[in-house]
């Protein structure tokens, strides 16, 4: 063989690694959907179905500046995305997660989502582990400035059958996965207890760093929910302490009777941080 042809089978066995390489890094994100104001995609953790019984995504969100999304409680104005995975195959269910939101404010006005971008971890569960995976997302969006804009996109990525290798993506899905809110009190973070009275909810929280920066979001049930900024106090012997108030909902005569029979969330943020409670009276 001449040395032409051994330089020449050389440089195609490298282009065939790369074209390898390049096809399973890009299984694990499918292509950027365009709409105004926001793109979206779905990633994957790993490269392959392998034979788990659930497998970990996510939904990336990338907003003009300034402009935001909301969260699964919009507030006063705005809706929360609509994802719809009806035409996937092989999918029986996606599980979404959210990551703590923050509060916007606007002419008197509380919305609660997320500014510029939101990375929205998604938990996979295939009718038949093992077998491919094709995502078919059609996802409903409002994104707002001072205006806000419904926007409808379509997302799709085709997960092949085979061994599951963790991607680069995988670092993402794990950082947003930590990022999601701790659902049990921690020695730096927690809620300690939770006071019903007609006209308020109020809590007792701690927080290691104090009470600059934070903010309380308080859901009751699905459909019922309260925008008001929290009123914290904190306590004068211990700043670490603090009452936080919750006033209720104009037209609302006894919003402890709101809460019995429902389940109460209540979601702590500082700093990047937060704890999300359920509590049951």
């Amino acid at each position: 063989m001449s040395q032409f042809m051994r330089k020449l089978l050389t440089s195609m066995a490298f282009i065939s690694i790369l074209a390898t390489i390049s096809v399973a890094a890009n299984a694990a994100e499918g292509p950027w959907a365009q709409a105004e104001y926001l793109k979206a995609r779905i990633v994957t953790e790993k490269t392959a179905v392998g034979k788990d019984a659930t497998l970990n995504a996510g939904l990336e969100i990338v907003m003009e500046p300034e402009w935001h999304i909301y969260w699964r409680m919009p507030g006063d104005g705005g809706l929360t995305p609509e994802l719809n995975w009806k035409k996937s195959t092989n999918l029986k269910d996606a599980t979404l997660s959210w990551p703590a939101p923050v509060r916007f404010e606007l002419g008197g006005l509380y919305g609660f989502g997320y500014k510029n971008s939101v990375f929205l971890p998604v938990t996979l569960t295939p009718e038949n582990p093992g077998d491919a995976i094709t995502l078919t997302l059609h996802a409903n969006i409002m994104v707002c400035k001072d205006l806000c804009v419904p926007q409808n996109i379509d997302l799709s990525l085709d997960i092949p059958t085979g061994d599951s290798i963790i991607d680069t993506q995988g670092q993402t899905l794990a950082a947003a996965r930590k990022n999601l809110p701790y659902t049990e009190n921690r020695a730096d973070m927690k809620i300690e207890n939770v006071v019903l009275g007609p006209k308020a909810i109020v809590v007792r929280a701690y927080l290691a760093k104090g009470f600059d920066n934070a903010d309380l979001f308080v859901e009751i049930g699905p459909d019922f929910y309260v925008v008001a900024k929290p009123e914290i106090t904190p306590d004068e012997k211990d700043s670490r302490y603090a009452s936080l108030v919750i006033a209720a909902p104009e037209g609302i005569e006894n919003i402890a009777n709101e809460v019995m029979d429902k389940t109460l969330i209540l979601t702590l943020t500082k700093d990047g941080k937060a704890l999300e409670r359920r509590f049951k009276f």
